[in-house]
């Protein structure tokens, strides 16, 4: 019973939904990078920088591209119905190309596409769109591209259950990366291969290509590779129940996994060191081993690692004869075993409404298409049966028809204009009145500072200068030591009201330094980190006051209401356009019916005064994000 549920599988590499043909543009290769190492806001950043870009150009095959990465991301991201617009986007631009670049961009697109079918089970159809890609890379002589092409069509094949097109292509694809000039394909080819071998029972022949694997990446400083492979030993020994080489393997999977620094990998291959020290029976370092993957694995939010570190640990105080503990791990994993299952199943009930919804526009399109031609075709025979009686009539109706319609568009023209005056005027009003708050904080703050804070300051000289002159007692000593102190924390509390009203830093060294300034005062718990990208640049002093005075209301509400362990507050310069981030590990909240108050309308009318916009995303128990970004700002940089 232990081997069966507790005998954790291997990496399986063939049908590594990134391994899509290689980008030529090394941005787009940049989003791909990023899509890999899970690091979604890069990607998200590098995938709309490079759509902006693209958008202002004609159509080309770089523009195709970036919709692919696109399309992968939202996969990653289970958001169907924009993978679904971005793949049908990519294709009707790669129809629009002419000759090779056509053909290539259908290919790659074609690859990638595969990879959603197969997670779902659409089979057949990617099957059908790998075959595709599969045929182009061969009549061009592709070593990369038939060497991935024919990776993923044998691990197809091995789930349709033909086993003899399965090693074809299994064989081919290794002797194809082998003539590859790309390091990342060879590898993952090798590591399939493998993988492929074992599946097959040639347990010596898989460990040499696993070893090769190894030699290869390391060569390369591909941690990632060198840690799949060290982590494909490790459960080929397991299955020959020779452990202690299965510890050794896992243990280098897990130093690899480090320096490569991909979390999932970091807390998998700690899992299964754990396991594999349950096996040799030495359960007190198990147990220990296998909580703090338990602790990595909630961190990560990783729904299927908790559940499998609860099953092994639940077995391993059954053996340990601790039967109230295994219980309990035993319930846990059940409840996560649950969760595993109703996540998977939306996900399902997703994609196939994505799919439904990409049909029923095809449908649509084609029954209207098909509509137009059949009253095309009565309109033309109509026309020429009367053309000769009814010309006069026809070009009268025509213009009429068409005085009407250039007075509707007059109209709609005026009516949006008018429109547009309108938001501009309430724009402007909005600004005016930022810049008017901005100058009378300043105006208070320089009062309270230069005046009243001046004459506190004359006060506390002046009973100063007294004390040498008379003669107190010892209470009276202690009042006027007393008084003194008041008139300093006055001076100290009046100077952080007038730093507040006004932070000179801002003006002085711009919103990066002023934005960090401020994170680092905030000392107390929770933790505050600040993270800026791009190129610090400086803006008109409302503009930024009003950047400041946003991020100030973040935090602080992070602070008093979100219970948070860590705030993080981020910066994003762009050549034209500037974004804030704010976000919490804290409780989070149910957005519906949450923006009414006044600190949420104030916050909106800030953002709204530099056409910007706000974006609140926050689940219950995981956190909260706000993004607020100001496009087009160009105009507001200082010169």
């Amino acid at each position: 019973m232990r081997s069966v549920l507790l005998l954790f599988m291997p990496v399986f590499v063939l049908l590594n939904p990134f391994c899509a043909a290689l980008a030529i543009n090394s941005n787009a290769d940049s989003c791909m990078d990023y899509l890999r190492r899970g690091d979604t806001l890069n990607v998200r950043i590098c995938i709309y920088a490079r759509l902006s870009v693209l958008n202002r150009r004609k159509v080309s095959f770089e523009t195709g591209d970036t919709y692919k990465v696109a399309a992968n991301y939202f996969v990653e991201k289970s958001n169907f119905n924009k993978a679904v617009l971005y793949y049908d986007s990519a294709y009707s631009v790669a129809q629009k190309l002419d000759g090779p670049d056509r053909e290539r961009l259908l290919a790659q697109i074609r690859f990638s596409h595969s990879m959603l079918f197969y997670r779902y089970g659409e089979y057949e159809l990617a099957l059908q769109l790998c075959l595709d890609a599969y045929q182009y890379y061969r009549l061009n002589h592709d070593a990369s591209g038939i060497a991935e092409t024919a990776n993923r069509l044998g691990g197809l094949y091995l789930i349709l259950g033909d086993s003899i097109k399965s090693a074809s292509f299994s064989r081919e694809a290794h002797q194809q990366s082998l003539k590859s000039r790309d390091e990342r394909i060879q590898l993952t080819c090798l590591n399939a291969f493998g993988n492929y071998l074992l599946s097959l029972g040639k347990t010596d022949s898989a460990i040499l290509i696993f070893n090769q694997a190894i030699t290869l990446a390391q060569a390369s400083g591909n941690s990632k590779q060198v840690s799949d492979a060290y982590y494909n030993l490790s459960y080929t020994y397991s299955n020959l129940k020779q452990y202690d080489k299965a510890l050794q393997y896992i243990k280098e999977a897990h130093q690899w996994a480090l320096k490569s620094n991909n979390a999932y990998d970091i807390c998998d291959t700690r899992y299964k060191t754990g396991l594999i020290l349950y096996y040799l029976q030495r359960f007190d370092v198990a147990s220990d081993t296998l909580i703090s993957a338990l602790r990595e694995a909630e961190k990560l939010g990783s729904k299927v690692l908790q559940r499998n570190i609860y099953d092994a640990l639940s077995f391993l105080e059954t053996e340990r004869g601790n039967p109230e503990k295994a219980l309990e791990y035993l319930n846990h994993y059940i409840d996560f075993n649950q969760q595993v299952l109703s996540a998977s199943g939306q996900k399902q009930i997703n994609f196939l409404n994505a799919r439904y919804d990409a049909e029923k526009r095809e449908s649509d399109i084609l029954r209207q298409q098909a509509e137009l031609q059949r009253r095309n075709f009565i309109i033309a025979l109509s026309s020429i049966g009367l053309l000769a009686l009814l010309i006069s009539l026809v070009m009268i109706i025509m213009l009429n028809r068409r005085k009407r319609k250039i007075a509707r568009q007059q109209l709609t023209i005026q009516q949006q204009k008018i429109s547009e005056l309108e938001k501009e005027k309430e724009i402007v009003s909005m600004q005016s009145l930022l810049r008017g708050e901005e100058s009378e904080r300043g105006r208070i703050a320089r009062d309270l500072h230069d005046g009243l804070g001046g004459m506190l300051s004359g006060v506390k000289l002046t009973l100063n200068t007294m004390t040498g002159k008379h003669t107190l007692d010892d209470e009276d000593v202690n009042k006027f030591e007393k008084a003194i102190k008041l008139i300093d924390q006055s001076v100290q509390e009046l100077r952080n009201v007038a730093h507040n009203m006004m932070p000179e830093i801002l003006m002085k060294e711009g919103l990066n330094i002023a934005l960090s300034n401020f994170c680092e005062s905030l000392t107390a718990p929770p933790k505050v980190t600040y993270q800026f990208f791009g190129t610090p640049t400086r803006y008109d002093s409302g503009f930024e006051f009003t950047a400041y005075r946003i991020v100030q209301e973040l935090v602080n509400n992070a602070l008093k209401h979100a219970k948070a362990g860590e705030v993080v507050v981020e910066l994003i310069q762009q050549e034209d356009r500037l974004s804030l981030n704010v976000r919490d590990d804290g409780m989070g909240f149910t957005t519906t019916g949450q923006n009414t108050g006044h600190g949420m309308l104030n916050l909106r009318s800030r953002v709204a005064g530099y056409r910007g916009i706000i974006d609140i995303s926050s689940v219950i128990g995981q956190g909260t994000e706000v993004n607020v970004s100001f496009e087009h700002i160009g105009h507001l940089k200082k010169t």
